[in-house]
């Protein structure tokens, strides 16, 4: 769909993982991607990638819970996302936490878990950061 979109763009590129060679941006997203990577190995790969591609901020728009529910479909697994980057990616801080508006606590259903976070890279930016522990050890994700 992005490529469709902005064919005529050419400041911007579009590619799949498996075709990722080391290109960096300022900014990479994932949205509404880390639930459904429901491989461990598949899922630290694409971390990866989405931190060492970016030159100052990451955004997630993700569930950020370890809570699975006994019936849920087979292609998500919902993760604290939070604590990977935390133990995997110490030079990344939390720039901007953005809550949901229509969160619904443990209603994975509808969509309405995901929370926006804005990181960026303590190695580039020299501004004042939250703390990720401060959203990584909330309940109600």
């Amino acid at each position: 769909m992005c490529k469709k979109n902005f064919y005529k763009d050419k400041s911007k590129t579009f590619k799949l993982r498996k075709k990722y060679d080391g290109q960096t941006a300022e900014l990479t997203l994932s949205l509404d991607v880390i639930y459904h990577l429901i491989e461990d190995e598949i899922f630290d790969s694409c971390m990866r990638i989405l931190f060492r591609s970016s030159e100052r901020f990451v955004n997630i728009c993700s569930s950020n819970t370890s809570k699975n529910m006994e019936v849920q479909p087979a292609h998500v697994k919902h993760r604290k996302f939070t604590a990977w980057i935390q133990y995997n990616e110490p030079s990344w801080e939390l720039d901007r936490y953005i809550p949901n508006l229509y969160h619904l606590k443990n209603n994975f259903s509808s969509g309405l878990f995901l929370i926006f976070i804005i990181l960026g890279s303590m190695q580039i930016r020299m501004g004042e950061f939250f703390s990720l522990s401060e959203i990584s050890n909330r309940s109600e994700f």
